[in-house]
């Protein structure tokens, strides 16, 4: 069975973290090339558009477009990304995460098996233990992380 994913990644002014992510994906997903990915900017100031063009340029094999919402606004950068996203299955991704190696094989496996439902699911993120261990913000956020659940 063909599953098909639009990735939506909302992003403002980070385009280190950006770039990193969209390597992640080109890295993990070199077998994998049934999905788009709609970066879902508002305009960034520090070069991201550039640097997302010369990243297009160099993976021709992936279809990556950039959009630019009207507001820097989380939700309505999402919300233009979904709108505009080819494919049935969505997978929402900050730009600041980096996906497991097994990323695309985890969602096919979730979406083989809920074919016909309407689901949404979220990824686990983990937080540096840097981070965590030198403020309190961050280890109050990690401790209101979603717990991983098995699909296999």
């Amino acid at each position: 069975m063909d599953i098909n994913f639009s990735i939506v990644i909302p992003t403002w002014n980070r385009k280190e973290r950006l770039l990193e992510l969209l390597n992640q994906i080109n890295l993990i997903n070199q077998n994998y090339n049934k999905y788009e990915i709609l970066i879902c900017d508002s305009n960034s100031t520090d070069g991201t558009f550039d640097e997302v063009n010369n990243f297009i340029i160099k993976n021709k094999n992936i279809n990556i477009k950039i959009l630019n919402g009207k507001y820097n606004n989380v939700a309505q950068k999402r919300n233009l990304g979904i709108r505009m996203s080819i494919f049935e299955y969505i997978i929402l991704i900050d730009d600041d995460c980096v996906p497991e190696n097994n990323f695309f094989d985890k969602y096919r496996k979730i979406c083989e098996k809920n074919i016909g439902k309407s689901i949404i699911f979220s990824g686990l993120y983990k937080t540096d233990e840097v981070k965590i261990f030198s403020s309190n913000y961050y280890k109050y956020r990690d401790s209101k992380n979603y717990k991983f659940l098995n699909f296999n």
